[in-house]
């Protein structure tokens, strides 16, 4: 029995019982375009998840942490960082450069603006290398006067009645103007002091996640800050850094500065990590949901199974008189077989064609309801549907394996008896 003979029994026998074929085919859809919906929409998710990390920059840096300031109480990690530790860390094979930070907090007044904002000292010289500015330029390490605004408080405090909407022109005028950080203390006497420290605006920084709402200063200036507030002499040299940037000369070798860092006990973290580790929480959230969406084929094939064995009895004299005419029990075998594979093929054909639609659709309404995600989108995914292709075709084919063993075993002079 020729393919092009066992493809045309199909047909006619699909022709034949169009009611059953199509609710048959109605099952396998269904399920088949649950797997495809949920787990296309669950990929394009990760992607772009991981993607919006990826754009906040940083691949190439590791966060070097004092434990303390980690928020663990593991034991044996270093809880201090301080010099001799940036020194150390700038000879490491693969490290282009290092840049300290120091966090602390005052109060920021400029003209009528007043607010609470986030102090940041740092390496100016180190900082330029990775970081760049939209206006003005970088002060000098030795400057203990000028700073650098963040993107974010620059557009806030340029003009406060926009709340943090001001245009480009009100920005740029920042550049030179004096601002003042008001620090406070407790004195000896167990009262609060304050006092006013006037900086020089010598840049903007260009926007940037990490320091947006900041001021950086050089690390000079907040000697100065730092030394009144907590009322002693090198206060940042003497306690250590916030934390440690690290920068590599490329992704890939961030694993083996790591291993250096995991066996001197210092406690660090970096965006590819984080990346990674979200990467296999989502994965496991696809492989989770596509199992549930899985379920219903495997309902559907029981309706593959119980469609062919209806099939098998009613056609028995059929099948008689195929083996009367020569065809061998591997023809039977494959004619049934193919006729329930073609069957989920069906299915799948028609759930992924509908499930292109249908995620189309999704993320139009997803788009218009959530504005933040407005870049968002189900993609095109072609190796899932060819993958949905192949599993609901071989869902049909294992489900026609019992009933294409029942055709092969029915016996022709009792087949041909049948009326």
């Amino acid at each position: 029995m020729k393919f092009s003979d066992i493809l045309s029994l199909i047909v006619t026998n699909i022709k034949r019982r169009k009611l059953r074929t199509a609710l048959t085919v109605m099952g396998i859809f269904i399920g088949s375009l649950g797997l495809f919906v949920v787990v296309s929409i669950s990929t394009s998710f990760k992607d772009y998840i991981v993607k919006g990390i990826s754009s906040l920059g940083n691949a190439d840096v590791i966060y070097v942490m004092p434990n303390t300031n980690a928020g663990y109480t593991l034991e044996k990690l270093k809880t201090e960082i301080h010099d001799k530790d940036i020194k150390k860390l700038e000879k490491l094979r693969h490290v282009k450069f290092v840049i300290p930070f120091y966090f602390t907090n005052g109060n920021l007044k400029f003209k009528k603006f007043e607010g609470t904002v986030t102090l940041v000292a740092t390496s100016v010289k180190e900082f330029s290398k990775k970081y760049t500015l939209q206006f003005g330029r970088f002060p000098k390490d030795d400057n203990e006067s000028g700073c650098i605004l963040g993107y974010g408080i620059a557009k806030l405090i340029a003009n406060p009645s926009k709340g943090g909407f001001a245009d480009e022109n009100e920005v740029k005028k920042l550049v030179n103007k004096a601002i003042k950080i008001e620090s406070k203390r407790i004195n000896q006497a167990g009262e609060e002091e304050t006092k006013e420290f006037s900086f020089k605006i010598r840049g903007i920084a260009k926007s940037d996640f990490n320091f947006d709402s900041s001021i950086i200063l050089p690390m000079k200036a907040m000697d100065k800050i730092e030394d009144w507030r907590y009322s002693q002499q090198d206060f940042i040299k003497k306690t250590g850094y916030t934390y440690t940037f690290l920068v590599v000369d490329s992704p890939s070798h961030i694993p083996e500065v790591e291993k250096f860092l995991e066996r001197e006990k210092y406690y660090y973290t970096s965006i590819k990590e984080q990346q990674e580790v979200i990467e296999k929480f989502l994965n496991a959230v696809k492989i989770i949901v596509g199992g549930i969406g899985a379920i219903s084929l495997v309902v559907a094939a029981f309706g593959i199974a119980n469609t062919m064995i209806m099939a098998i009895l009613e056609r028995r004299k059929e099948i008689g008189i195929f083996k009367v005419l020569g065809a061998s029990s591997k023809n039977i075998l494959l004619l049934f077989l193919f006729e329930s594979g073609f069957l989920g093929f069906l299915g799948g054909v028609f759930s992924v064609i509908a499930g292109f639609a249908l995620n189309f659709l999704i993320g139009l309404v997803l788009r218009a309801r959530f504005p933040a995600i407005n870049d968002f989108s189900i993609g095109f995914n072609i190796p899932l549907a060819l993958f949905v292709l192949c599993i609901s075709t071989l869902v049909g084919i294992i489900a026609g394996i019992y009933p294409a063993k029942k055709a092969v075993s029915i016996e022709v002079i009792s087949a041909l008896k049948e009326e």
